[in-house]
């Protein structure tokens, strides 16, 4: 099913293997309920945030979040 991944450098496996599944979670979620794709997207956006700002503020200010 996915042959091309076995041509993938192992680095970019490790990014590209949660994409996959979560890209196909999301089509799931949208073909199994009624919530709008934006409204799923607001959701994934929400829940991103705080880890987004921690990561963000270790890597570019030194502190931490929480």
């Amino acid at each position: 099913m996915l042959g091309f991944v076995k041509d993938i450098e192992p680095h970019r496996a490790v990014l590209l293997a949660p994409l996959l599944y979560y890209a196909w979670f999301v089509w799931l979620v949208v073909k199994r309920t009624k919530i709008s794709r934006a409204g799923i997207a607001a959701v994934i956006l929400a829940g991103a945030t705080p880890l987004a700002v921690h990561g963000y503020l270790i890597i570019f200010e030194g502190s931490r979040l929480f």
